[in-house]
């Protein structure tokens, strides 16, 4: 993962490098196997880079290799 950057005090934005990585971002509600789902990713050039909104509950996030 190469950085985090915040905003504004709403969202956060995550972003690293695709083609060195190759990995896709995933959030799920708690650290069990089931449950994660992929998370709209904007490219801009080699990185990829996702805007993340909080929420009142706990959410979890992990790159997973392609």
């Amino acid at each position: 993962l190469s950085a985090f950057d915040q905003l504004s005090t709403d969202t956060l934005v995550v972003f690293w490098r695709t083609r060195r990585l190759g990995c896709t971002l995933q959030m799920n509600g708690s650290l069990q196997p089931a449950g994660w789902t992929g998370v709209p990713v904007q490219g801009q050039g080699d990185e990829s880079l996702a805007v993340v909104e909080p929420t009142n509950s706990a959410r979890y996030y992990r790159l997973r290799l392609q």
